[in-house]
């Protein structure tokens, strides 16, 4: 979904790779890979994402 959001332009290429930069994260903490990532990841993770959110709502 994330590529065809973007393949239709409801964001560019830069927010796209931030997704799956962000996807990845998310992935490895609900498979229980915790050497993959640490608690700055998973706190700049959930700013990043309240920060695309507000940015599409407004």
């Amino acid at each position: 979904m994330n590529a065809d959001l973007a393949k239709v332009g409801q964001y560019n290429s830069l927010v796209q790779k931030r997704i799956t930069a962000l996807a990845a994260i998310r992935n490895s903490a609900a498979h229980g890979n915790s050497a993959e990532f640490d608690d700055a990841n998973v706190s700049s993770m959930i700013e990043e994402v309240e920060k695309l959110v507000a940015d599409w709502l407004s």
